[in-house]
């Protein structure tokens, strides 16, 4: 829904149907120059910028300010341009991940300045007015749902390159009209082929001796020989390509690099026959490969019975040059003795560290392997996994709560002259009370557990009391006889 701007502004239309009911709107197809306009406050781009294939526009500011039905119910909160490989879509070059820029914290402003960096036009962007759509994003009050975004378009014209005028004619002009990696994922540190395809945009005259050099100050080094592609001509709207093998420092940032070239030719018609300089710029994206390391998993208590907490930690060190996202953990077994567990740990900088501390409880026993699986992301969204196992045997705890054994008391051997039972009967009837409260004792300290020490403490108070009442029934058997 594109509601035209006004002199002054560069507006967007805003979708408040909501809110209000808005004028028809007008298809892209239909944007002139006139649609838009910059602000007074913030904006330096006024008119449709003319650029040049293959030159460098310098950017500038632009404001998007929404002028339509109850602005101040409208906050707009981000604004980013949205590129396109299309060369005929999308004249500039594409050196970022992301042209996306965010309003201040805490702004309640209906509009925001977008700042366009210097951007290269590519050399093979034909001649045309190219409409830049502009993806904003905002909040309107009262609104269902309350985010919503709309495309804005801003017009340029990009013009054919005007060779330089010499005494007999026009020079030839080369350009980069492509160019391409292998592997087609540059990371950081690691060795890539860079392919470079020259073009020839005059339909007449032939350049030769082409010589172009990569700065000195380039992010990218060769790994070894020169940094110089040369090829040997060129004929009248030919193409050629030549390749280079390139590194970067393993610390390299992720994120799009230029890679810049100094060219020097001969062409015809030159005055003085002075060979012909220029400088082409590439972009070439570069990423980090993430890389964890997973501290030994550690499971407590050392003996885990059914139903018993087990306690699982370890941490996730971020061992890479570059941020991870999602860093998840699950725990699971082999044998299906505990319930899977998970964990999210979030985003975790270059050099931090996420903890794993994770409570599971047993619901069966015997023998199992716990795996520990970690997934995680890199700035682009792609996955990667990581993992550890350990051996654990679960254990039936019924011993735990049950009544400990306890041993038979076999007597010892009892003196001569009398049956070691009638001892027994006489020794339990005089030690009487005595026995029997030591016995409730015990029971009531041990209960159901009844260990062996107290079975020992209870054998030691019978041998001492039967010795004792042996002692004093020896002289009755001595006067009896």
């Amino acid at each position: 829904m594109m509601k035209k701007l006004t002199a002054i502004t560069i507006t967007f239309a805003l979708a408040v149907c909501a809110l209000l009911a808005l004028a028809p709107s007008a298809a892209a197809t239909d944007l002139t120059v006139a649609n838009y306009r910059i602000n007074e406050a913030g904006g330096t781009i006024t008119g449709a910028p003319r650029l040049l294939q293959g030159e460098t526009w310098k950017g500038g500011k632009l404001r998007f300010e929404y002028i339509g039905p109850t602005p101040a119910a409208v906050t707009v909160s981000s604004v980013e341009m949205i590129p396109d490989i299309d060369v005929t879509k999308f004249p500039f070059d594409i050196r970022e991940l992301s042209y996306l820029q965010t309003a201040p914290a805490g702004s309640t402003d209906n509009g925001m300045v977008y700042t366009i960096d210097p951007i290269r036009v590519r050399g093979d962007a034909p001649a045309n007015f190219y409409d830049i759509p502009f993806l904003v994003r905002y909040r309107v009050a009262g609104a269902t749902p309350e985010e919503q975004s709309e495309f804005v378009y801003m017009r340029v014209l990009v013009a054919a390159v005007d060779a330089p005028v010499t005494e007999d004619g026009q020079i030839a002009k080369v350009i980069v009209s492509a160019s391409v990696t292998n592997p087609t994922d540059v990371v950081a540190g690691e060795d890539f082929v860079l392919g470079v395809t020259f073009k020839n945009t005059s339909s007449e005259h032939t350049i030769s001796n082409l010589k172009a050099s990569l700065a000195a100050d380039s992010t990218f080094k060769p790994v070894s020989g020169s940094s110089t592609l040369f090829i040997a001509a060129i004929g009248p709207g030919e193409s050629k390509s030549a390749s280079l093998r390139l590194t970067s420092k393993s610390d390299t940032a992720p994120g799009s690099y230029t890679a810049s070239f100094a060219l020097n030719y001969d062409a015809p018609n030159t005055k003085d026959n002075a060979p012909v300089t220029d400088t082409e710029v590439i972009a070439i994206p570069v990423k980090q490969v993430p890389r964890v390391m997973v501290t030994k998993m550690q499971i407590q208590p050392g003996e885990i019975y059914v139903g018993q907490d087990i306690n699982v930690m370890s941490t996730v060190n971020n061992t890479g040059k570059s941020k991870i996202y999602n860093l998840n953990v699950n725990v699971d077994d082999s044998s299906g003795l505990l319930t899977p567990t998970e964990a999210y740990l979030g985003n975790v900088d270059s050099g931090g560290t996420g903890t794993v501390d994770l409570y599971i409880t047993p619901t069966g026993t015997g023998d199992s392997t716990v795996t520990m699986h970690i997934s995680y992301e890199d700035e682009n969204g792609a996955k990667y996994t990581a993992g550890e196992t350990q051996q654990i045997t679960v254990m039936d705890n019924s011993m735990g709560g049950g009544e400990m054994p306890i041993p038979e008391m076999i007597p010892e051997e009892q003196p001569k002259g009398m049956p070691w039972w009638l001892w027994l009967v006489g020794g339990l009837a005089v030690a009487g009370t005595g026995t029997l409260i030591a016995v409730k004792k015990a029971k009531k300290k041990h209960g159901a557990e009844r260990d062996r020490e107290a079975v020992k403490e209870l054998n030691a108070k019978y041998l001492k009391e039967r010795n004792e009442k042996s002692a004093e029934s020896a002289p009755k058997q001595e006067a009896k006889k």
